[in-house]
């Protein structure tokens, strides 16, 4: 009942917590939630945080890395080696999983222009295998560029101007890479720690674009599902808002999946957007006398749930229907309302 409750806290309209619990109550005929002091005060428990960690853990575990819904860069064989993490400022606290066996791997960090702190970077690429990408500010001076070779004729490096080693102060050299993005056709600077040959400077360029995909996962934590209000003033329920935020994004994403590949009922109107895109960025590089670079078109992006689905969910949910009338409404609904 616990974990019900949360989940359908995040999936419901209501700004209110109380409010919420009596729509819960009342729309499952008095059957589904919890009381308000059995909700909030479970919100204060470390233990039910521990299980929720758990959880959310051992849903992670059942998700390939190789599945096609995956938008992680898993078939490059310079990164089987890592762990990837992308991060940006969010008013959500992030999430701290139980640990996880990492043993003999190391870690990618991909974060905004904010960390900035090579020195650190040094010590944790030299003590603990764990290595930073990100941009460069604009007010930044690199000191004693020394360019690097690279393949210009490989299609993953496509778009790059150019690779080097230049210092930042502190003794730290860090690599530059100048890239070309292909849709603004402005140039980005990207610095990391990951100096080997084995990563292609294009490489280190999409890293960086699948980092951009986080904002589109908080587009739809506070514009679709609303979570944009504190479920309680506790560490532990601010961090469990975050777990149930995230366990449920992710149950909703696969239940969409599922959906589309079991009973073939897709948003096509999503897809065809995403196509046309491509196509836009294809031609505004051909303008150009360019090409996109491989990367660009063979990694999938992350893909929102479109907030037509998440309607239909929340109206379908606690209905008297059978499965085959939530289906065909979901079809009917997706041919009439194309936003």
């Amino acid at each position: 009942d616990w974990i019900d409750t949360g989940i359908f806290r995040v999936l419901d309209n209501e700004p209110s917590g109380r409010a919420f619990l009596q729509s819960l109550f009342n729309s499952s005929g008095g059957e589904a939630g919890l009381t308000p002091a059995q909700f909030f005060d479970a919100l204060k428990s470390k233990r039910r945080r521990s299980h929720l960690r758990s959880l959310l853990d051992e849903y992670l575990a059942t998700a390939p890395r190789n599945h096609p819904s995956h938008p992680g860069p898993a078939s490059f064989a310079a990164l089987d080696d890592f762990e990837i993490f992308a991060g940006d400022g969010h008013f959500h606290a992030a999430a701290s999983h139980d640990q996880r066996d990492y043993k003999g791997r190391r870690v990618i960090y991909v974060w905004d222009k904010a960390g900035i702190d090579f020195a650190q970077w040094f010590k944790w690429k030299q003590a603990g295998g764990i290595y930073f990408l990100s941009l460069e500010k604009d007010n930044m001076r690199p000191i004693s560029p020394m360019p690097l070779a690279f393949d210009s004729t490989d299609p993953v490096n496509a778009g790059v101007i150019s690779d080097e080693l230049a210092g930042y102060g502190g003794g730290v050299m860090l690599r530059r890479v100048t890239y070309l993005c292909p849709q603004s056709g402005r140039d980005l600077v990207f610095l990391t720690n990951l100096t080997s040959s084995s990563f292609p400077p294009g490489l280190i360029a999409q890293l960086y674009r699948m980092r951009w995909d986080i904002e589109k996962i908080f587009d739809v934590f506070k514009n679709k599902l609303g979570e944009i209000k504190a479920w309680g003033s506790t560490e532990a329920a601010r961090e469990m808002q975050a777990l149930f935020i995230t366990l449920s994004h992710n149950l909703l994403t696969r239940f969409e999946e599922t959906i589309r590949e079991e009973e073939d009922i897709d948003n096509t109107t999503n897809r065809e957007r995403m196509d046309k895109r491509l196509e836009q960025a294809q031609s505004e590089v051909s303008q150009r006398g360019g090409t996109l670079p491989m990367l660009y078109e063979s990694w999938q992006r992350l893909k929102q749930t479109g907030v037509t689905f998440i309607r239909w969910f929340r109206e379908q949910i606690f209905k008297s229907t059978s499965w085959t009338q939530s289906l065909r409404l979901l079809r009917q609904t997706y041919a009439i309302f194309k936003a």
